[in-house]
């Protein structure tokens, strides 16, 4: 339930970004855009693979607190929030990649 927020939300705030700098960016920008998300895509990957869940911390917490949810940070459901919030940065950063 989360995680379908912050993809929508983050997939949301980009396009807006995107809207709002449309004439900002030439071919060399964008096709450097897409350097930095495949990288991104490729760290992420890594990170779900090792269960390398820092990069989400902050996310997760945020979360959390929004929603007025406490959950122990070595238990298996906030792993589970860890590992679904790095998925959906998958979903997001595979989507911009196609924009």
């Amino acid at each position: 339930m989360y995680c379908l927020s912050y993809t929508k939300a983050t997939l949301e705030e980009c396009e807006e970004d995107r809207l709002s700098n449309l004439k900002k960016y030439n071919a060399n920008d964008l096709e450097s855009i897409s350097f930095v998300i495949v990288d991104k895509l490729e760290e992420n990957y890594v990170n779900l693979m090792n269960n390398e869940l820092s990069e989400v911390t902050e996310v997760a917490n945020k979360l959390l607190t929004k929603n007025s949810h406490t959950v122990a940070s070595e238990s298996t459901l906030f792993k589970k929030l860890y590992r679904e919030l790095l998925i959906a940065e998958q979903k997001v950063l595979k989507t911009e990649l196609k924009r």
